[in-house]
Parts: C-alpha cells; structure tokens; sequence
C-alpha cells in the first residue's frame, strides 16, 4: 500500500530529524557546561537559552524547556512520562512569572532560574 510506505518513510524521516536534533543539543550543552565551568556563568545560561529557543523568537516555550529536562533525566538514567515533563515546565513557568496562557519564559525569566 502506497499510503502505508509514505507514512513509514515519514516516520523514519520525523525520527531521523529527533535524533539529529537530541544530539545537537547535547553538544551545546556540553559546550555551555564547559563555558559555566570556567567561571563564565552568565554567558553560559545566555548560550543555554539560545540553544533551546528553537524557533529564535527570544522567548522559550513549553516545547523547548521540555527538551531541557527531557535531556536533564536522560542524562540522569531516569525514565519520565511526557505529562510529567510538562507538568514539571508548567509550574517552572509559573514559579517565574512566566505567561501560563502562552506557556513561555523570557529570557530574563531564565536567567532567574538558574
């Protein structure tokens, strides 16, 4: 079945794009743990907070902090649902006053938090 092939080759693609893009931020994240261990803190949470703010709009949105603590728990060996991650990013959100509606953070909200 034709249907059935293009939705497998759109699976192996949607697939291919994750782990493409898991390994790219686990090597900015291995370059802003080494810029913050070299004393550079602010300048590390800057680099942290472009690297997940994907779609560069200068706000992170539940999407993109979502792959901060998936990364977090994973680099922990510790297996967490999806609904707790967001659940996790939406209290971050609104411990920091960030806009619950939109589900977002700004920049100096991230700074905040770390």
């Amino acid at each position: 079945n034709m249907s059935t092939e293009k939705e497998e080759e759109d699976v192996r693609t949607s697939s291919r794009h994750t782990q493409s893009v898991r390994e790219n931020v686990l090597t900015q994240l291995s370059i802003t743990k080494s810029i913050y261990q070299q004393g550079k803190h602010d300048e590390a949470i800057g680099a942290a907070f472009n690297m997940l703010d994907l779609d560069k709009t200068g706000k992170l949105n539940r999407d993109e902090l979502s792959v901060l603590l998936r990364e977090a728990a994973t680099s922990l060996k510790i297996n967490i649902d999806d609904d707790v991650i967001y659940a996790a990013v939406d209290a971050l959100i609104k411990d920091v006053g960030g806009d619950d509606e939109a589900h977002y953070i700004s920049r100096s909200q991230f700074y905040q938090v770390f």
